[in-house]
């Protein structure tokens, strides 16, 4: 039997497989503002305030955000990629019929009442002997 292919968990964008078509497997978008602002002084260089998405087509119900160095990643869905193959298991085989019920025996307690049996501890002896 062949082992499955080694596939790193992190991996660049580009070398995700292309999706039903797409020339990517995500969609990267960007939302809000571009424009870049100046800090307020003392602080130097530029800030905006949009933010960028990335949805993989793959899974839907998946995005991560960016927004000023700082990123978020949000699934909701049902856990069933887009596009893959159905995952039908297989029904289960006939259920069994009832074995045939056996032969209805008779409990076996005796006819007669059985005399009480002796003790066999010495702490039960003790006891009887007091009562008498």
């Amino acid at each position: 039997m062949q082992a499955d292919p080694y596939i790193p968990r992190l991996r660049p964008l580009n070398e995700d497989d292309k999706f039903l078509g797409y020339e990517t497997s995500w969609q990267i978008r960007t939302y809000g503002d571009e424009q870049p602002y100046a800090k307020e002084p003392p602080k130097e260089g530029t800030s905006s305030y949009s933010v960028i998405a990335l949805r993989p087509f793959k899974w839907p119900g998946a995005v991560t955000v960016f927004h000023n160095g700082k990123w978020e990643s949000l699934y909701i869905g049902d856990g069933i990629a887009f596009g893959g193959d159905s995952f039908v298991p297989v029904s289960p085989e006939d259920i069994m019929e009832d074995p045939e019920d056996g032969v209805e025996q008779e409990e076996p307690n005796p006819k007669t009442e059985l005399e009480p049996l002796e003790s066999d501890t010495d702490e039960e002896k003790k006891e009887e002997d007091k009562d008498e």
